[in-house]
C-alpha cells in the first residue's frame, strides 16, 4: 500500500486480526492518523509509516509486541506514545525528521533495540537512562537541540557508532561529544574532528577565531524568554488542529507541554530562574525522595523487601527511614546538601534492602548527571532503577522505579 495517495484506511481493515500478515507498508501517503486496527494485527513483524503527515500514533501500537522494525519517520510526530515500553521484540526505530520534544522514558524497556534514529527532531535531552539499552549498535541523534548526552552513553557493550552533530552542546559536554565522535562517528566526522597536518596556518586561525566568537556567545535572558515564546506559539497551532480533529489525547499532551513553557516564562519573569557562573557559582542541592514502586524483592525466600533510599553527591550521602515490607513505598523526605560548585559529577540514587543479620543488598540505582539540572528550575519526575549491581551481575536490566524531586538554588538564596 506504499506510495499511493492514501488518506483513510477503511474499518475493515480490523478483520485482518485474522490473517498472519507480518509487513504491513504504508509510506509515503497522505494518511494523517494511524489506524486503530493495525493494532489489532498481532502477527505484524514489520510496520512503515514513513513520509506521511502524522501528528501521533495511538496508544493501542503498545499491543504490538512481536514488532520487530517501526519505520515513523519523515512525519509531524510532536510525542511518541508512553506504551512503546510494550514492542519488547522491536530491534530498530526510525523516528528522524519529525517533531519530537521528548523521548518516554518507557524506551529504556526496550532491551531488543539495535538502531535507534532520531535526527532531524526538536530534542532538548535524551532519557538519563538511556545507557540501560545493552542492545544498541547504532543511535542517530544530529541535528536536535541537545546540550548534554546520558551518561555511560560510551560504556554501552554493543555500540557501535553514534551521529551526534549539529546541537548546541555545553561547553564541557562539547570535549566529550568530540571524543565519543571520534571513537563511534562516521569517517566524515572523524576527518572534520581528527586534526589536520596539511592545514594552512591562516585555516587554522580561521577556525579558532569561530570557536572563541561561539565560546564567548551568551543568549540573554530576553533571548531565552523569546524563544520560549516562539514555541509556545508553534504548540498553540498544533493544539488548535488536535481540538478540530477531536484528538483530545494529543490536545492533552500539548496543553500539558504548553502549560509546562508558561511555568518557566512566570519563572524567568519573577527572577525564579537563576543564571550563574556554572564554573565558579556555589549552588545548593535539595532532594525529595517521594516514592518507589515494583520493587524487587529483598529477602527472596520471603518475598518481602524492607526499602530505604540513599541519595549521594560528591561523597556526601543522605538516607531514607527505613519501611518494612513494602514493594511502593511512600516517603516523602527531604535532604539539603552543603553548597559545592556544580561540577560535572553524577547524583546517585540507591534503593537498598535492610538485611537484619547481614550486608544490606543493593535492589538498584539510578544515576542524574548534576549538570542537566537548570538553576531555580525543580525536576520531579520518575527514574527507571538499573538491576545490575555488584551482588546481582545476572539480574535482568532494570526493576522498580523511584520518584524524586531535585531542585539546584543558588548558595546564600
Amino acid at each position: 500500500l506504499g506510495g499511493n495517495c492514501l488518506v483513510v484506511i477503511p474499518d475493515s481493515l480490523g478483520t485482518m486480526g485474522r490473517v498472519v500478515l507480518s509487513v504491513f507498508n504504508l509510506s509515503n501517503n497522505g494518511l494523517a492518523k494511524v489506524p486503530k486496527q493495525i493494532c489489532d494485527i498481532g502477527t505484524l513483524r514489520v510496520v512503515c509509516l514513513s513520509g506521511n503527515n502524522l501528528e501521533e500514533l495511538p496508544s493501542q501500537m503498545g499491543r504490538l509486541a512481536r514488532m520487530e522494525e517501526l519505520w515513523i519517520d519523515n512525519n509531524k510526530l510532536s510525542v511518541l506514545p508512553p506504551t512503546m515500553g510494550g514492542w519488547n521484540s522491536l530491534t530498530s526505530l526510525y523516528a528522524h525528521n519529525n517533531r519530537l520534544r521528548a523521548v518516554p522514558k518507557s524506551i529504556v524497556e526496550l532491551q531488543s533495540l539495535r538502531v535507534l534514529t532520531l535526527s532531524g527532531n526538536n530534542l532538548n535531552d535524551l532519557p538519563w537512562n538511556l545507557n540501560l539499552l545493552t542492545s544498541l549498535r547504532e543511535l542517530w541523534v544530529d541535528g536536535n537541540r541537545l546540550e548534554m548526552l546520558p551518561v555511560g552513553l560510551e560504556q554501552l557493550p554493543e555500540l557501535k557508532f553514534v551521529s551526534c552533530s549539529q546541537n548546541p552542546w555545553k561547553e564541557k559536554e562539547a570535549l566529550r561529544v568530540e571524543a565519543i565522535a571520534i571513537n563511534f562517528g562516521s569517517r566524515a566526522e572523524r576527518e572534520q574532528l581528527l586534526p589536520k597536518e596539511d592545514a594552512s596556518e591562516e585555516q587554522k586561525d580561521e577556525v579558532e577565531l569561530q570557536e572563541e566568537e561561539e565560546e564567548d556567545y551568551e543568549p540573554t535572558q530576553e533571548d531565552v524568554m523569546e524563544e520560549i515564546r516562539e514555541e509556545i506559539e508553534a504548540l498553540q497551532g498544533e493544539l488548535g488542529d488536535a481540538y478540530s480533529a477531536d484528538d483530545f489525547d494529543q490536545a492533552e499532551n500539548l496543553q500539558q507541554l504548553i502549560d509546562d513553557l508558561h511555568a518557566r516564562l512566570e519563572r524567568i519573569e519573577a527572577g525564579e530562574e537563576h543564571e550563574v557562573n556554572e564554573d565558579h557559582d556555589m549552588v545548593v542541592l535539595t532532594a525529595t525522595v517521594l516514592s518507589c514502586q515494583d520493587l524487587r524483592s529483598g529477602d527472596t525466600k520471603k518475598d518481602t523487601t524492607d526499602p530505604y533510599v540513599t541519595v549521594t553527591v560528591q561523597g556526601e550521602q543522605h538516607k531514607t527511614k527505613v519501611l518494612t515490607n513494602d514493594k511502593e513505598p511512600i516517603f516523602n523526605q527531604d535532604f539539603s546538601f552543603k553548597p559545592m560548585l556544580k561540577q560535572d559529577c553524577n547524583i546517585v540514587v540507591k534503593v537498598m534492602h535492610k538485611n537484619s543479620f547481614s550486608a544490606h543488598k543493593a535492589l538498584g540505582e539510578a544515576l542524574i548527571p548534576y549538570t542537566a539540572l537548570k538553576i531555580g528550575t525543580k525536576f520531579e519526575g520518575q527514574l527507571f532503577l538499573s538491576g545490575k549491581t555488584e551482588q546481582m551481575p545476572d539480574s535482568p536490566s532494570y526493576k522498580g522505579t523511584v520518584n524524586l524531586s531535585l531542585l539546584l538554588s543558588p548558595a546564600g538564596d
